[in-house]
C-alpha cells in the first residue's frame, strides 16, 4: 500500500489499533455471514469507547463494496474511514501472486499493518461438510496470520468441525493450538476440539444474537398469525447455491416444504417467504408460483433490515441458522431447521429444544413435529425469552475475553514503545 492508515486517519505519534477480520465479509450475498460482521464490529465499538481507544478495521473479503461499506458505517454509526475491505483470496495462492500482484502487495501490506485478527470462518465454515475446497480456502487465512504475519489471532465463537477428512483435522488441530484464544458458539464443538487437543478452550455463543434491529409497533389482535417461511436454497433439491454439501438429509427438504405450506394456507395463517441467501430468494421465487397465496419479501442488502423484517412475524420457520437466530433474538416463535450439528449445538447450549432435525427425522416426523409447534407457539415465545437470558450471559463473557485479549495486546505494544489512541 502507498500509504498507511495511520498517515491517512490519525496523528502518527498516537496510533489507532488495527483490528484485522476474517471469515466476517461486508460484501456478501448471505446475510448470515454479514450478520457476523455487524455483530463483532457492535461489540469492538463497545471495547473500544470502554477502554477509550480508537479501533480501525481491515476486513479481508472478497472483493470490496464501498456502498456496502458504507451501509455498514452508516447503520453501526462508524466513522467510514475506520473500515476498510481487502480481497485476501489471491494472496492465499502462488496462482495469486501470478495473476494479481499489485493486490497480493496491497493486502499483504494490509495484513502486516495490523495489530491483531478475529476469525469467525462465517461461524461454520471452519468444517468439510461444505467440501474441501472451502473448507482450505477458509484454514489459508488463518495458516497465514499465524505462520508468516505472526500476529495474535483471536478465533471467535463458531463451530468447530465436523472434518470427515483426517488430513483437514490435523491442518484445523495446529491452527488451534497456534491461536491466541480459542472460542466456540457451542458445548459440542468445545467438545469435539477435545478429542483433538488439549488447547484451553471457552464456550460462548453466536455473536449474531446481538445484532441489532429496529423494533416494530405492537400487532393488532385481530389479525391473523404471521408466519415467516425461510426456505433454503442450499437444502432445496432444486438447489441455487453452488455450495458443495456433504450431509445427507433424512427429511425430503421440497416435500416437507410444500407440505407444510399447503397446511399452513388451508389453517388460515398468514405466510411469507423471507429470504436470508439470494440462493434463498431466487428458490423462493420458484416455490411461490405454485404458492400465490404466499408473500415473498425481498431481498435486504444489510442484516439489521432483515432481521427487523423478521421481527414482524409471530413464528418463523428456517433453514439459514442466522435467520433464526434474528428471529429467536427479537422475540418470535422460532422452529429452526437442522441440516447440520451446528444448529442443535447451538440451541441446546442455550436450553432450546425446538429444532427440527432433518438429518435424523423422517419426512413425516419433522411436519407432525412443526404442526406441533406452530400450534403451541406462544410456549415456543415463552422460550425463546429465557434463552436470551442466558444469551446475554454468554454474550458479555465474549466480550470479556475480547477485551482481555485486546488488552493484553496493547500492554505489549506500549513496552514496545508505541503509543495507541
Amino acid at each position: 500500500m502507498n500509504d498507511n492508515v495511520y498517515d491517512r486517519i490519525f496523528d502518527k505519534k498516537r496510533k489507532p489499533i488495527i483490528i484485522g477480520i476474517l471469515g466476517a465479509p461486508i460484501n456478501n450475498g448471505n446475510m448470515g455471514c454479514v450478520a457476523l460482521t455487524y455483530a463483532l464490529l457492535t461489540m469492538l465499538e463497545k471495547i473500544s469507547a470502554d477502554l477509550n481507544i480508537t479501533f480501525c478495521y481491515y476486513i479481508f473479503e472478497g472483493v470490496e463494496d464501498v456502498k456496502k461499506n458504507a451501509i455498514l458505517c452508516q447503520k453501526l454509526s462508524i466513522e467510514e474511514k475506520k473500515v476498510k475491505s481487502f480481497n485476501i483470496y489471491p494472496v492465499e495462492s502462488i496462482l495469486g501472486l501470478c495473476h494479481r500482484p499489485y493486490k497480493v502487495i496491497e493486502t499483504y501490506s494490509a495484513l502486516k499493518d495490523c495489530n491483531l485478527f478475529i476469525d469467525l470462518t462465517q461461524g461454520d465454515s471452519f468444517s468439510d461438510i461444505y467440501g474441501n475446497t472451502v473448507f482450505i480456502k477458509n484454514a489459508n487465512g488463518k495458516r497465514l496470520i499465524e505462520k508468516r504475519i505472526k500476529k495474535p489471532l483471536i478465533l471467535g465463537p463458531q463451530t468447530f468441525g465436523p472434518y470427515q477428512n483426517l488430513k483437514n483435522m490435523k491442518i484445523a488441530k495446529k491452527i488451534v493450538e497456534r491461536a491466541d484464544l480459542v472460542i466456540t458458539r457451542d458445548v459440542a464443538s468445545t467438545q469435539y476440539i477435545k478429542t483433538f487437543s488439549d488447547k484451553k478452550v471457552y464456550t460462548t455463543t453466536d455473536l449474531a444474537f446481538n445484532l441489532p434491529y429496529k423494533k416494530d409497533k405492537l400487532k393488532n389482535k385481530n389479525e391473523k398469525v404471521k408466519v415467516g417461511v425461510n426456505v433454503s436454497g442450499l437444502l432445496s433439491q432444486n438447489k441455487l447455491e453452488s455450495t458443495p454439501t456433504k450431509f445427507h438429509l433424512k427429511t425430503n427438504y421440497d416435500e416437507y416444504i410444500d407440505t407444510l405450506l399447503i397446511w399452513l394456507i388451508d389453517n388460515d395463517y398468514d405466510v411469507s417467504f423471507v429470504p436470508h441467501v439470494i440462493a434463498d430468494y431466487e428458490c423462493e421465487k420458484k416455490v411461490a408460483k405454485e404458492f400465490p397465496q404466499v408473500k415473498v419479501i425481498e431481498m435486504y442488502e444489510n442484516p439489521i433490515d432483515i432481521k427487523s423484517e423478521i421481527s414482524k412475524f409471530d413464528i418463523f420457520i428456517g433453514g439459514r441458522m442466522h435467520a433464526t437466530i434474528g428471529a429467536f433474538s427479537s422475540g418470535v416463535a422460532t422452529i429452526p431447521t437442522a441440516y447440520s450439528r451446528k444448529f442443535n449445538g447451538l440451541y441446546k447450549n442455550i436450553g432450546y429444544s425446538y429444532v427440527i432435525d432433518l438429518l435424523n427425522l423422517s419426512t413425516e416426523e419433522s411436519l407432525e413435529r412443526t404442526k406441533i409447534y406452530i400450534e403451541n407457539y406462544s410456549e415456543l415465545k415463552t422460550a425463546a425469552m429465557q434463552g436470551m437470558k442466558k444469551i446475554n450471559e454468554l454474550e458479555n463473557k465474549t466480550e470479556s475475553l475480547f477485551r482481555e485479549q485486546i488488552v493484553k495486546m496493547m500492554n505489549e505494544l506500549s513496552e514496545q514503545g508505541m503509543r495507541v489512541l
